[in-house]
């Protein structure tokens, strides 16, 4: 669980850090001239339910016994709930019910009295249409301000329009909340984006529905209508898979790479090839998941939250990763299911409309429609083999094929091209090799070369492409783009998982832009940030901090 402030208790963290955030979002103002259907009770229990954050009493035909009685018995709603009540212009049963707080006009009881009378918890709002008027409520100490009308209404059909201009105006001279009032609803509510406020002040948009059901749905909508325009919530994430094995340890895996999604502002979704027992000093048992329940997970995310990206890690068995490109070749770029027999063993990639191949107009020609990046974990560090040969050969033949970018260290480069690698050059001539049976990108990873730590890029850039910008290419022809990734050696032993951060770093990239450079360069400073945080722990090569971005990003 995140450290508190010592001052700071759950409750206080919660109310002040996040719901504050979504106090005045959606405001409702009660008016009973539409209670024929139902009560009012029933009616603001109802709009709480849809999504309603804060209410206001607002009755001006009521005598203070009335008013009071009444009071009471909404404020025992919003208590229910633990949705704040305010009272319009009568800090006297405000007072005398215990309730959060007053709204006052500019012709009503002062700002000043209203806190002096209720204290400084209270919540105590005016309702100002210029600038000057806000810098005044501001300065006697409201905490919130009402702004408007901004649209015609009936409930106050002599209130003066304010301009949208004004109203932004107005939320760039002040510090405290504003909430748009005014003839509100779902359609007119889009046009506040931008404008500044913390929220909107509604009435017949919800209660004129009347029927307490039809007061929910209203409500609702209005709810994620004016979250959605002013970004208080977040209703969609980008989705992200990694299909890898589990380190229990947490540093490498499915377990870096959620958390890599996570710090990238991703919704991070695993399918776990493998179960690993391993910690910072080595890897003591590995048990494979059968073949059939990985393609159990692989259908269940396909057939409900499609992923904007996919980073494969661990695949060590034959079967599984012949499993694994079946699932993918069912997913054309339109989302479809190609034609491939399960009760066969394999599909034929060539004709799977290459989830490995991005749509004509990206930036390079050999991306994939949901980018893949593999990570083709077959040799360790050290330069021991990992996989058993079937399985390096499935991955070279099935999967190779479906990939965006494979992301091999200096030893799977060295397997893959069959070449020994001891130098930049040695880098590019692998590459090349490896890029006359595969044709997607290629990041070799140098930092176990002794003389540099840089990283290479190597793709085919189809020069059909360039022959628009230049006729002198012959348009069947390819020719490689090479980029070189420079970076000083960090002094820090603690490096596990730090190729499987990077790869999940570039697929959260690739969510985001087609351009394969940007996305790699990206990657690499959010790990080369995670190394600089300097996290120790366990005996041996412990983990990054793949949180060190915390706050940065929102």
């Amino acid at each position: 669980m995140m450290q508190l402030p010592s001052h700071e208790t759950y409750d206080h963290y919660l109310k002040h850090r996040y719901l504050d955030r979504i106090k005045y979002a959606l405001y409702l103002v009660t008016d009973q001239s539409w209670t024929k259907k139902a009560t009012l009770e029933a009616q603001v229990e109802a709009a709480i339910l849809g999504g309603v954050t804060m209410v206001q009493l607002r009755e001006k035909t009521l005598d203070d016994v009335a008013f009071l009685a009444l009071a009471v018995k909404i404020k025992a709603i919003t208590d229910r709930y633990n949705v704040p009540l305010l009272i319009n212009d009568n800090v006297y049963v405000a007072k005398a019910i215990g309730c959060s707080g007053v709204h006052v006009g500019q012709s009503d009881a002062e700002c000043t009295l209203a806190r002096k009378e209720l204290g400084v918890d209270a919540i105590v709002g005016v309702s100002v249409t210029t600038v000057k008027e806000a810098l005044k409520a501001e300065a006697e100490g409201a905490d919130y301000l009402g702004v408007g009308a901004m649209f015609t209404t009936l409930s106050k059909e002599d209130a003066a329009s304010v301009r949208l201009e004004t109203l932004r105006e107005i939320t760039s001279a002040v510090t405290i909340p504003v909430v748009a009032i005014g003839g509100i609803n779902y359609e007119n509510q889009r046009l506040l984006k931008e404008s500044g406020i913390a929220g909107i002040s509604v009435i017949s948009a919800v209660l004129s529905h009347g029927e307490p059901e039809m007061i929910t749905k209203a409500s609702h909508e209005l709810f994620e209508g004016i979250c959605e325009t002013l970004a208080l919530t977040t209703p969609k994430l980008t989705p992200v898979l990694t299909i890898a094995g589990s380190d229990c340890s947490g540093g490498a895996g499915i377990q870096a790479d959620l958390k890599t999604f996570a710090a990238h502002g991703k919704y991070g979704m695993s399918v776990i090839t493998a179960l690993t027992a391993q910690n910072t000093l080595g890897v003591s048992n590995i048990a494979n998941i059968s073949p059939d329940f990985v393609r159990d997970q692989l259908k269940a995310i396909f057939e409900d939250i499609k992923p904007m990206a996919i980073k494969i890690g661990m695949v060590s068995s034959p079967d599984i990763i012949r499993v694994i490109a079946e699932e993918l070749v069912k997913i054309n770029k339109y989302g479809e299911t190609n034609n491939c027999d399960e009760s066969t063993k394999g599909c034929d990639v060539s004709k799977a409309n290459a989830i490995g191949t991005y749509a004509k107009d990206s930036n390079h020609g050999n991306h994939a429609n949901i980018p893949i990046v593999l990570d083709p974990v077959m040799v360790s560090t050290s330069g021991s083999k990992l996989i058993e040969d079937e399985a390096i050969s499935a991955l070279i033949s099935d999967l190779m094929p479906l990939v965006t970018m494979i992301t091999p260290n200096i030893h799977e480069a060295e397997l893959l091209s069959k070449i020994k690698i001891e130098s930049r050059e040695d880098m590019v001539r692998a590459a090349k090799i490896i890029s006359h049976f595969y044709t997607g990108a290629i990041l070799i990873k140098g930092g176990h070369l002794k003389e540099s730590s840089a990283d290479l890029l190597y793709y085919q850039l189809e020069n059909d492409k360039k022959n628009e910008e230049n006729e002198k290419l012959a348009s069947n022809d390819t020719t490689p783009e090479i980029h070189w990734f420079e970076q000083m050696r960090i002094s820090n032993p603690n490096t596990h998982g730090t190729g499987c951060t990077l790869s999940s770093a570039i697929a959260c990239a690739l969510t985001e832009t087609s351009d394969l450079t940007a996305a790699v360069a990206e990657a690499k400073a959010y790990v080369t940030g995670a190394l600089y945080s300097g996290l120790n722990l366990g005996k041996g090569s412990g983990p990054l901090n793949h949180g060190w971005i915390k706050g940065v990003r929102s």
